[in-house]
């Protein structure tokens, strides 16, 4: 969620409602777990991010995406045991914009 933020891809709903807790997410003081929690009642929707952000949300974590495997690549069994905070933001956000623009990404679906 903070990198898709980040992007500028919050959705309408949250930069006209809660534009403070976009920018917490987006500097970091506020993990997008407690974002979720705190202002989507802990669910992810299609309100939550904007029109591209939606379609690289369905594209990534879809039936097909690929998140599950970045992550495992990335942060290897510490992705189920560790808290949000443990995980390295700075890494996984680095290999995302490479990832968006593969070919795995970007193709019609």
């Amino acid at each position: 969620m903070r990198w898709c933020f980040e992007e500028g891809w919050a959705g309408a709903l949250h930069t006209n409602e809660e534009p403070d807790a976009v920018a917490e997410v987006v500097r970091g003081t506020m993990s997008g777990t407690a974002f979720l929690f705190r202002y989507c009642d802990g669910k992810f929707t299609d309100e939550d991010l904007s029109d591209e952000g939606n379609v690289f949300a369905a594209r990534y974590y879809g039936d097909e995406g690929l998140y599950l495997d970045h992550s495992a690549e990335a942060f290897g069994d510490m992705m189920y045991l560790e808290p949000e905070g443990a995980h390295e933001y700075a890494k996984f956000a680095a290999m995302l914009p490479a990832r968006w623009t593969s070919r795995a990404l970007t193709k019609s679906q």
